[in-house]
């Protein structure tokens, strides 16, 4: 790895530690899917993230999120799933918050692809990542 591929790594890495949310949500057609999500109200940094995974080969999209109130407009990057191993190997050295999410998240895909399953049949391991996912992410005290 060269420098340049450990600072951005690094950069991305401190976002989702700081700004970002690593872990899986049921789709309407009660699949689950691994997510990692990087909210900001600076819409042009999550556009650098952006490019800096697309030099990785990874998807996103940015959206913008419904304002509420006087609340700022705030954005979105969202990592495609079928990316998020690529992500999670590439900054798992510099995550500090949010490690053992991304280390649940990767054994939840390694289960996933080891079963050999895309389907909506879960083992019971990965229910147990699932809620220990809602733990870590949990909001408040």
């Amino acid at each position: 790895m060269n420098l340049q591929f450990c600072e951005a790594a690094a950069y991305i890495a401190g976002f989702i530690d700081g700004e970002g949310y690593i872990g899986i949500k049921w789709t309407e057609k009660q699949r689950m899917v691994p997510r990692i999500c990087i909210s900001n109200t600076h819409e042009g940094v999550l556009l650098i993230i952006k490019y800096i995974l697309e030099s990785w080969e990874v998807s996103s999209f940015v959206c913008s999120a419904v304002r509420e109130g006087n609340r700022k407009l705030s954005y979105s990057l969202n990592i495609n799933s079928s990316c998020i191993l690529t992500v999670l190997e590439n900054i798992l050295p510099y995550l500090i918050v949010k490690q053992q999410q991304a280390r649940l998240i990767l054994e939840f895909c390694t289960l996933r692809k080891l079963e050999g399953k895309f389907g909506n049949n879960y083992v019971d391991r990965e229910q147990v990542i699932y809620e220990e996912l809602k733990v870590l992410n949990k909001r408040g005290l």
